[in-house]
């Protein structure tokens, strides 16, 4: 019940998007549930997990400025900060802390690994993390791009975007 609660907010956007093709609804509609979401924490546990805050905190940052300025390229990257975002926490403790964040929060449940692929471990995440990032930042990119072929037969490249 807990994993259909943490996704529910998913869920309402991408069933608000496929049943109206609107991107603009679709990020109000997640505002909405995510907030609620939040709300909903507080209320029942006390206190709001942070990965969950952290969530929350982009979508309405971002899902604010797909609002205010109608275009959706502004919640189509928040995919790509989370996973930076994610990339960087991991690398920084790792290699500034001198800690293997992963380590801290599942030794207990496997204990006995080496620090040696606690290491490959968190650079293999980061690595991923920041290839979806990029996988991310090029789809939406190319999402919002369109190739125009010039009089000339060269191919010119034009932004969709007011802000690209």
């Amino acid at each position: 019940m807990k994993q259909f609660i943490t996704l529910l907010p998913v869920l309402i956007f991408v069933g608000a998007w496929i049943v109206t093709k609107d991107i603009i609804l679709a990020t109000g509609a997640l505002m909405i549930a995510l907030t609620l979401q939040v709300a909903y924490e507080k209320l029942t546990k006390g206190f709001v997990d942070k990965k969950l805050l952290f969530t929350w905190i982009l979508v309405i940052l971002l899902g604010g400025a797909t609002l205010a300025l109608r275009d959706p390229i502004f919640i189509q990257w928040k995919v790509s900060i989370v996973n930076w975002l994610f990339a960087s926490i991991l690398l920084g403790f790792s290699y500034f802390k001198g800690s293997y964040l992963m380590k801290d929060f599942i030794e207990e449940s496997m204990p006995g690994i080496p620090d040696k692929a606690w290491k490959n471990a968190t650079n293999l995440m980061s690595i991923g993390f920041i290839s979806i990032g990029l996988i991310n930042f090029i789809e939406t990119y190319m999402k919002n791009c369109k190739f125009i072929v010039t009089d000339s037969g060269g191919i010119q490249e034009e932004a969709t975007s007011q802000f690209l």
